[in-house]
């Protein structure tokens, strides 16, 4: 009996394992918008990693370095061009997502991390061309909680 109650806790802590989840870095998403990331919106648990695959070349993603881009507290960080770049969310909150190569051209997005907690500071993050109208479609998925691409 002690050895089934036992198993069943540790098979039971299985699903408490942090995911890791995919976000592909497009010269065009399937919606036919250029310089995408897809999805625009993750939403996902404290403690999953996402993996960033640049399937066209030329595209890196690093952390939003503007004021409010990211949850107070969080490392600033960045993937290198035309590699895949695996990052682990261990802080709750928004964590707003750019392209260096193409932020001009609208390739920004956003990994949501648990509650939205950050989301006024985000929603004050200036962004120039394109990325500034992407911009606003990342805020109505985040208010929604509803996964966009």
């Amino acid at each position: 009996m002690k050895l089934l109650i036992a198993l069943f806790f540790v098979l039971g802590s299985f699903s408490s394992f942090s995911k890791i989840h995919e976000v592909k870095l497009l010269n065009k998403g399937t919606d036919g918008q250029k310089m995408v990331f897809e999805p625009m919106v993750l939403f996902i648990k404290k403690g999953d990693s996402v993996k960033f695959i640049p399937t066209d070349k030329s595209h890196n993603v690093m952390s939003m370095t503007k004021k409010g881009g990211v949850p107070t507290g969080s490392k600033k960080w960045k993937g290198k061009t035309s590699k895949v770049h695996i990052q682990k969310f261990d802080e709750e909150g928004i964590h707003g997502i750019k392209c260096r190569p193409h932020l001009a051209m609208g390739m920004v997005g956003a990994v949501v991390v648990g509650n939205a907690k950050n989301y006024d500071a985000f929603k004050k993050v200036r962004l120039i061309g394109k990325a500034k109208k992407r911009f606003k479609d990342i805020l109505k998925t985040v208010k929604t909680g509803k996964a966009g691409k």
